[in-house]
């Protein structure tokens, strides 16, 4: 304060040419000249419900201003402030569409006021339409206008999207419709080869069911052989099981026979009949050919074949039997049988 009031000093002694300087003559010059130069304008709107509340808590607000009431504005004031606010604001639409929605606008606010003072006069409640309802409404007007403009420029981009799309599909039909009139000519083809080939397999079937229908005769002889067979074997089975223990009993035999025995065998000067009897039916058993004996002093021989089931393999086979008696002190039945097994 001290400063600024220090700088007014020079301004002081122009204008009052006897002032005494002093700090308190310096801050009352200073008042002064505040309140000789100081304007204030407050505007206020009856519109706002606060209005009447702050003149009542702040009388000074009624009682220590000067109230200019200014009255509604004239249809060509409105007209030239939309003109001027709307005036470079962009719109799609002719000038002169737009110069007409200029002055609609004027006339609408005009139209509206009147409205508000017949309905004051009907219902005795005041509705206030002030210049900054109108300024609102154009800054609405222009808000509102933007948005919408967005919108259909919005939807304006997906239709044209779409009927791009549609004139694509339009060529991709025209496309595919060649497409298809090339497949439709292989497809007949393809057709008349699957039926040739249905006709073929038709005959392979035909074929294939008279080889199984021919497969199942074979088979259902082969398991009548084979239940046969298993018959046969069963029996044989059990004629190796009866004869079993005989053969175990030659084989016992067979095992007896020593190194010895056929050492006494081999040295044997003149073998008695009963041995060259039995090496005659070795030689017939292996099919060599036996010489003849003149006589057979106490031996009646005969000489016989017959067919019989041989027990050590289990077949039925031919058999050479030489048989005879033993003219002894005793009289000895003697048999000697050789074996010659042939499978029928």
């Amino acid at each position: 304060m001290t400063v600024m009031c220090a700088e007014l000093l020079s301004v002081a002694m122009k204008e009052h040419p006897g002032f005494h300087e002093s700090p308190d003559n310096l801050v009352r010059y200073f008042y002064e000249r505040v309140r000789r130069n100081l304007h204030l304008v407050l505007c206020m709107s009856p519109v706002n419900p606060m209005f009447p509340e702050r003149a009542r808590k702040f009388p000074g607000l009624i009682g220590g201003c000067t109230i200019d009431w200014f009255l509604p504005w004239p249809k060509e004031a409105l007209v030239s402030v939309s003109q001027g606010l709307i005036q470079e604001f962009p719109l799609e639409c002719d000038p002169v569409v737009k110069d007409s929605l200029i002055q609609h606008m004027g006339r609408v606010h005009s139209l509206v006021v009147t409205a508000c003072d017949d309905y004051l006069q009907q219902m005795r409640r005041h509705v206030y339409q002030t210049p900054k309802s109108f300024l609102s409404f154009l800054a609405f007007f222009k808000e509102l206008y933007a948005l919408k403009l967005r919108e259909i420029q919005t939807k304006e981009e997906r239709v044209h999207i779409g009927l791009q799309k549609l004139a694509e599909g339009a060529k991709d039909v025209e496309k595919m419709k060649v497409v298809l009139a090339e497949e439709e000519v292989k497809l007949a083809e393809a057709d008349a080869a699957c039926g040739a080939m249905l006709g073929d397999l038709e005959i392979s079937s035909l074929e294939a069911k008279r080889e199984k229908e021919a497969v199942n005769k074979i088979k259902e002889a082969c398991e009548a052989d084979a239940a046969r067979i298993a018959l046969e074997k069963k029996d044989a089975e059990e004629d190796l099981a009866k004869a079993q223990p005989f053969v175990d009993e030659a084989n016992g035999a067979i095992d007896s026979i020593t190194a010895p025995d056929l050492t006494e065998l081999k040295g044997l000067g003149k073998p008695s009949d009963i041995i060259k009897l039995v090496f005659d039916c070795v030689l017939i058993l292996k099919m060599e050919p036996v010489h003849r004996v003149s006589k057979v002093r106490g031996w009646r021989i005969w000489l016989c074949v017959c067919v019989c089931v041989c027990l050590v393999c289990v077949s039925v086979c031919v058999c050479v039997c030489v048989c005879g008696w033993l003219s002894v002190s005793v009289s000895v039945p003697v048999s000697v049988c050789a074996c010659l097994c042939v499978s029928v």
